[in-house]
């Protein structure tokens, strides 16, 4: 995204190969932030759940079920109006 400005676009691949020293300076500080954004929401003493961007997309209702439950501290929202809204928003 930094570099197109866009969450759809992507650099082109020789973009990579051409430039492997900007490369490997720009993947070393993307790792730095985001350990440093993990390790500071992990440390705080809230309730935190972990979503896969990849379990939205496979797993889509399950996944949305998963984080309404833990929105409304609950363990499982089968079988509830809740539940009817997500199948609902989903299908």
């Amino acid at each position: 995204m930094v570099a197109t400005a866009s969450h759809t676009n992507s650099i082109k691949d020789e973009d990579i190969t051409n430039h492997p020293d900007c490369w490997s300076e720009y993947i070393e500080q993307e790792i730095s932030v985001w350990k440093d954004f993990h390790e500071y929401w992990l440390k705080q003493d809230i309730p935190i759940l972990i979503v896969r961007f990849e379990d939205l997309v496979k797993e889509a209702y399950e996944t949305m079920k998963v984080v309404m439950a833990f929105l409304i501290d609950e363990e499982d929202i089968s079988y509830t109006y809740l539940d009817s809204l997500v199948s609902l928003a989903l299908n």
